[in-house]
C-alpha cells in the first residue's frame, strides 16, 4: 500500500481532528463507516458533516468519503452471529474474556437501562445485519432507541463488531484503516478473533501503517538538529489547525504526492531488507533526506537571489508566480488574527483573497518569452523536498511562536 492511499478510519464516526489533519496533509482521501443520511437525525448529520464543510472551502470536493460497508456487513453475519451465540450460551466463559472482558454475560445486559443520552458506545441498526440485530436484541445485549434511532452496547462488543467490520472492508478494498483506539489494535490480533475471523481480515493489517507512521514522526521531530540539538518533539497536528492544513494541501497536491511516493519507496527498502533495527535504519535514511531536504532549499533560494540580482525584472512574474504558490500560507498567518470562535473563515477568505490578487497581477503582468524548460521543472524527489520544507518551515514558525508567547 501506498503512503497515499486512503485511510478507512474506524471505529467512530467523527473523525478526530489529529487523524484528519496526518490524512490531509498525507492521504488521497479518508473513509468512515456511517449510515444513510435518511436514517441520522438532522442534528447528527449537520454535526457529522461540519469537518466536511470546513474542509470543503479549501479543496473543493469532499475529502471525507462514506465507505461502501454493505457487501462486508454481509460476509461478517454468520461468523459474528456464531461469535455471539457462542460466547452468550457457553458454561465456560473464560475462553472470550480476553476479548470480551470479565463477567461480560453480566455487564452486557442493557434491559434495564432507559435512557440513551450520553451513551458513547452505540450502533446505528443500519450497520448490522437484521440477523444479529435480532439475536443481541433478544438476548438482552443491544437495546434500541427509538426517538434517536440508536442501538445501546458495551464498549467491549462495539469494538469488536466495529473492527471487524472495518477490518473486512479494508480487505475487500485493498486500504488500510486507522484507529486511535487501542483496544482495536489488540482486538485485531486476540487468538479468538483471528478463530472466528481470521479468513474476514487482511493478514498485515498494520505492518507497513506502523512503518509509515515512524517515518512521518521521525522526520517532524528526531531528524532535524538546530545548533547541535534535537528540536523539540512536537507532532504537526498539534500546531496548525484543520482548518489550515486544507488550505496547505490545496496549494501543494503535487509535491505532497511526490512527498508520499518517497515515504513509500523509503518504507519498501526498510520491509525488503528486513533489518534487524528497524529504527536505527530509518533514521539513517530519513537523516539523508531532510539534509538533502536542506540542500535543495539552500541552493534553490540561493539560484533564485543570484537571478534576482542579476535580472530582477524578468523574474518579477515568477515571484508573482511564486506569491500565487504560497496563498495558502497566507490564512495560516493571519488566522491568529481573528477571533476563531465568531469568524471562523476569516483567514482563510484572507488568504483566497491573497491567492486572487496575486494571480490577477500574474495574468496582467506582460509575458516574457516561455523559458527553458529545465529552469521550472521539478523532479519527483526536488518536489518531496519542497513538500517536506514547507511542513518543516510550517512547524519551525509555530514553535518559535510558542516559545515567544
Amino acid at each position: 500500500m501506498n503512503v497515499a492511499d486512503t485511510y478507512l478510519y474506524y471505529p467512530l464516526i467523527r473523525i478526530p481532528d489529529e487523524t484528519l489533519i496526518y490524512s490531509l496533509l498525507y492521504k488521497d482521501r479518508i473513509k468512515r463507516i456511517i449510515p444513510p443520511a435518511h436514517s441520522v437525525g438532522n442534528e447528527d448529520w449537520e454535526e457529522f458533516d461540519r469537518p466536511n464543510r470546513i474542509i470543503r472551502q479549501a479543496l473543493g470536493y469532499d475529502f471525507i468519503e462514506e465507505a461502501d460497508f454493505y457487501e462486508s456487513k454481509r460476509l461478517i453475519s454468520e461468523p459474528f452471529f456464531q461469535l455471539v451465540k457462542d460466547s452468550y450460551k457457553t458454561r465456560s466463559p473464560v475462553k472470550f474474556e480476553p476479548l470480551l472482558g470479565k463477567t461480560y454475560k453480566k455487564r452486557f445486559q442493557v434491559t434495564h437501562r432507559i435512557i440513551l443520552s450520553g451513551v458513547v458506545y452505540f450502533l446505528y441498526p443500519e450497520k448490522i445485519d437484521p440477523r444479529i440485530f435480532e439475536l443481541l436484541e433478544s438476548i438482552g445485549w443491544l437495546k434500541e432507541d427509538k426517538q434517536t434511532h440508536r442501538c445501546e452496547v458495551e464498549k467491549e462488543l462495539w469494538h469488536v463488531y466495529m473492527t471487524l467490520l472495518a477490518a473486512n472492508v479494508s480487505k475487500a478494498k485493498g486500504e488500510s484503516i486507522s484507529t486511535n483506539f487501542a483496544l482495536c489494535e489488540e482486538i485485531l490480533r486476540n487468538p479468538v478473533f483471528q478463530e472466528y475471523f481470521g479468513p474476514l481480515i487482511p493478514e498485515h493489517y498494520s505492518k507497513n501503517t506502523k512503518i509509515e507512521e515512524v517515518c512521518i514522526n521521525l522526520l517532524f521531530n528526531n531528524c532535524e538538529v538546530v545548533d547541535e540539538q534535537r528540536v523539540q518533539a512536537v507532532p504537526l497536528h498539534n500546531l496548525i489547525s484543520l482548518q489550515q492544513a486544507a488550505y496547505i494541501r490545496s496549494g501543494l497536491e503535487d509535491k505532497r504526492v511526490a512527498f508520499c511516493n518517497l515515504i513509500n519507496n523509503l518504507i519498501n527498502e526498510v520491509v525488503s531488507l528486513q533489518q534487524t533495527d528497524n529504527k536505527a535504519f530509518i533514521e539513517l535514511l530519513l537523516k539523508e533526506i531532510v539534509e538533502s531536504t536542506i540542500e535543495f532549499n539552500s541552493n534553490l533560494k540561493a539560484r533564485v537571489s543570484q537571478e534576482l540580482t542579476s535580472d530582477k525584472k524578468s523574474m518579477q512574474d515568477y515571484w508573482f508566480a511564486g506569491l500565487s504558490l504560497c496563498f495558502p500560507l497566507v490564512g495560516v498567518v493571519l488566522d491568529p488574527l481573528f477571533d476563531a470562535g465568531s469568524q471562523l473563515y476569516y483567514g482563510v477568505g484572507a488568504g483566497s483573497i491573497a491567492a486572487l490578487i496575486s494571480f490577477l497581477a500574474l495574468q496582467n503582468y506582460p509575458k516574457r518569452p516561455k523559458p527553458n524548460v529545465d529552469d521550472l521543472a521539478y523532479s519527483s524527489r526536488q518536489k518531496a523536498y519542497l513538500y517536506l520544507n514547507r511542513l518543516l518551515e510550517i512547524r519551525r514558525s509555530k514553535l518559535a511562536q510558542q516559545v515567544d508567547n
